[in-house]
């Protein structure tokens, strides 16, 4: 697209798309490779008789068995109870989990005297984990797309706008360039008219300007009707 050309929508939108292309497939490659090992649900707290039920599940995303993962409950709020299958060893603010078989999943029941707020509970192991308290049983890759999306609409936005206003402001320096060199002109072409005026022959304007005798020809055939 040159300087003195509108610029096209078309060129603009598909520009900025492969741009939003290209940025989404960084952004989603960078998540894929930093995936856990282990993923953490810890659904909202709903009260019955006065306590409050928590289900928090533990789901193995390897193909290998994964092994000590603890999880620990803050101790701002009092765990009442803890149910849970055999493989889960607990106590009164802690739950471990010596292994975890290959995709598999497994929950663990907690009553306590107030809900279970996001943070107040932490996970340690030797891989990693991420804590999930949005209840959400998408896929972790949709997760993932509907947060980058509208990054990527306003990257696509942001392109758009930044080739306009470069285009605008490419356009307004080859207006000033294309002022400057019409005065320029305008200089020589005074310059040359009052030589031959005066001299009459490209030989003497050539001295009076201080150029080559070819030159001086060129510019009187150039600005002498």
């Amino acid at each position: 697209m040159s300087n003195n050309e509108k610029p096209n929508l078309l060129y603009i939108a598909i520009t900025s798309f492969i741009t939003t292309i290209i940025t989404l497939t960084v952004s989603v490659g960078i998540q894929w490779l930093s995936l856990e090992s282990a993923v953490i649900t810890i659904s909202p707290s709903s009260e019955l008789d006065g306590k409050y039920l928590t289900v928090i599940s533990v789901q193995n995303l390897e193909e290998e068995t994964l092994s000590n993962l603890s999880l620990y409950f803050d101790t701002d709020f009092d765990v009442l109870q803890i149910k849970s299958s055999d493989e889960f060893e607990h106590q009164q603010q802690y739950v471990d989990l010596e292994r975890i078989s290959p995709k598999a999943k497994y929950s663990v029941m907690v009553w306590t005297e107030q809900p279970i707020l996001k943070g107040q509970i932490i996970a340690e192991s030797d891989y990693k984990t991420r804590l999930d308290y949005s209840n959400d049983n998408s896929p972790f890759l949709v997760q993932i797309l509907w947060v980058i999306i509208p990054f990527a609409l306003i990257t696509f936005l942001a392109t758009g706008a930044q080739i306009w206003v470069g285009w605008k402001h490419r356009i307004s320096e080859t207006q000033k360039i294309q002022e400057e060199c019409n005065k320029l002109e305008d200089v020589e072409r005074k310059m040359v008219q009052e030589a031959y005026q005066k001299y009459q022959n490209s030989v003497k304007v050539a001295q009076a300007l201080g150029v080559s005798q070819p030159t001086a020809y060129r510019l009187i055939k150039k600005y002498i009707p």
